[in-house]
């Protein structure tokens, strides 16, 4: 019984029966669920099945390719699993099989993609040595770059043009992903690659995930090293302002102090930028003094930065943090700097900024007589001081120009080189003869003004110079007033109208300028010395005529 159990079990006799059987044999029952039409298991289980198949028949080279003749759908899961598992030699066998096309008949992209997951460089040399065309990579790389396969990221480096393997999100994604390795390669490549295209804010992103993963006590010993190599290539790559900018916003802040020395200086324009607003400019720099231990404690170096800031400060005409660094510096320093640093008034008489003045003056900078006669001259500086001139003394005035017609000398100097120096095409023929008669009466009655008024002191003091031209009366009420009427007192102020142009302001009438020409009182002048030989009469007249004048003005 023995011996016809050893002969019935002898591989040629199997052989010679098989053929004979229905159904599948042993090796091929197996595949047989990923092979059939209605075959659906997922990339787990595919593994699964495969796996224990590969172990247990070490032929496969010559099972394979009855595995395909028997299941022609069992080449897809196939090739799916030797790339995600690296087992070139199961897609040498495909390959071979399919030949003379090969695997170039089979979309080979997910190859790739399951290949740069598991960290295959094999089966990405073998796919591209068999001709296997990708036109980008991102994916993979994205994949590899989860995984931490740097291998896989150097090979894509050395084999593809940076722009088709390589994006900044996935630069980013990597910190995401806790691969610090993997970020470092990525980082580098990018930064050293791309210089030209180089986006700060994309520095500020990196630096700021990696400091607070370093930060953050599950992941400080595994992100603690990247500081020790990222901190000096962003000072080699000019990327200070991205170390300052996280410097001074991150609440981890204090891990990338251990990374800083003195040496390191932060230049006052950067922490504006960071700042983004003025409000909290000067939060940022006193967070930045308080933080830095070199400038921190008392010493030359905080001295030195102060200086230097207040300096910076200065051109950049920052008034707030000029006016933060004046309260912690001498006062003689600050005296010396602004003297030696004029730019600021120079600033302020072209933007009409009494404040900067009013700060320089307040440390005993005061402007000079040039600067004050450049800011009379300046175009728009004119034309708005005849307006200011002539406006109703009790009217608040605008604070620049208060100060500045106070400081040139008063109203009545202010006029008087309007006046001389006024340029016919640039000034209203109307305003330029309101000014002239608006000095005369001023200059005429001026008084010396008491030590320590204003300007405003002194318009409120003065009287009004000029009439405005009465409401036009119907025919009756003209009748009234040459019945013995009187003027309205001086000292009753008359409403204010609306200036109108020369083109549009309504002319007084004829009978209207006789009427007041009659009411007008004339007084006897008696002759002077220097007045031999002169009418009477025609002084009178003359006298007249300035009054009317005076009457017509609005």
């Amino acid at each position: 019984m023995a011996a016809s159990y050893h002969v019935l079990a002898t591989p040629d006799i199997i052989r010679l029966i098989l053929p004979f059987q229905k159904g599948y044999t042993y090796d091929m029952a197996a595949l047989a669920s990923l092979g059939s039409r209605s075959a659906k298991k997922s990339p787990e289980d595919a593994a699964r099945i495969l796996t224990s198949w590969f172990a247990q028949f070490d032929d496969f080279t010559t099972r394979l390719p009855v595995a395909f003749r028997t299941f022609p759908k069992l080449k897809l899961p196939l090739v799916q699993y030797a790339s995600s598992h690296g087992r070139v030699d199961v897609l040498q066998v495909v390959h071979a099989y399919y030949l003379s096309a090969g695997l170039a008949q089979c979309p080979t992209s997910h190859l790739e993609e399951s290949a740069a997951s598991g960290g295959h460089l094999a089966v990405l040399e073998y796919l591209d040595s068999i001709g296997s065309k990708r036109k980008k990579w991102f994916q993979c790389t994205s994949l590899a770059a989860a995984q931490g396969h740097v291998p896989v990221l150097q090979y894509l480096q050395d084999t593809q043009p940076l722009d088709k393997w390589l994006k900044k999100a996935i630069v980013t994604k990597a910190i995401d992903d806790n691969q610090p390795e993997a970020f470092a390669f990525l980082y580098k490549a990018w930064a050293t690659l791309t210089p030209a295209n180089d986006d700060n804010r994309y520095h500020i992103q990196c630096l700021d995930l990696v400091v607070t993963k370093a930060g953050s006590t599950d992941y400080s010993s595994t992100w603690l090293p990247t500081m020790t190599w990222i901190v000096p290539a962003m000072r080699q790559l000019n990327h200070s302002d991205a170390l300052i900018n996280v410097l001074l916003t991150n609440r981890s802040s204090k891990v990338l102090v251990e990374f800083l020395d003195a040496s390191f200086h932060v230049p006052l324009r950067y922490i504006a930028i960071a700042a983004n607003s003025r409000q909290i400019e000067g939060a940022y720099l006193s967070r930045l003094f308080d933080t830095l231990p070199w400038l921190r404690e008392p010493g030359p170096a905080r001295d030195d930065t102060m200086k230097q800031y207040f300096v910076d400060a200065i051109h950049m005409v920052n008034l707030p943090i000029m006016q933060w660094l004046a309260k912690a510096m001498d006062r003689t320093v600050v005296r010396e700097v602004l003297q030696s640093n004029q730019y600021g008034l120079e600033y302020a008489i072209q933007t009409c900024k009494l404040e900067i003045v009013q700060f320089y003056d307040t440390f005993g900078v005061p402007i000079s007589d040039a600067l004050v006669q450049k800011a009379i001259d300046l175009d728009w500086t004119r034309f708005h001081l005849v307006k200011h001139v002539l406006q109703d003394p009790t009217a608040k005035l605008d604070p620049w120009y208060t100060w500045l017609v106070g400081r040139y000398g008063g109203r009545v100097a202010v006029m008087r080189y309007l006046i001389d120096n006024a340029e016919p095409d640039k000034v209203l023929l109307y305003d330029l003869t309101a000014l002239q008669q608006a000095w005369k009466a001023e200059a005429e009655k001026e008084t010396p003004a008491p030590t320590g008024s204003t300007i405003a002191d002194i318009w409120s003091n003065l009287g009004p110079k000029v009439l405005l031209e009465p409401k036009r009366k119907s025919c009756a009420d003209d009748d009234d007033a040459t019945s013995g009427q009187t003027n309205p007192s001086p000292a009753t102020r008359i409403p204010k109208l609306k200036r109108k142009t020369r083109f549009t302001r309504p002319q007084p009438s004829t009978v209207y300028l006789a009427k007041q020409v009659a009411k007008l009182p004339f007084t006897r002048v008696e002759p002077t010395p220097d007045r031999i030989g002169t009418d009477d009469r025609a002084e009178e007249v003359d006298q007249s005529s300035d009054r009317l004048a005076s009457l017509a003005l609005v």
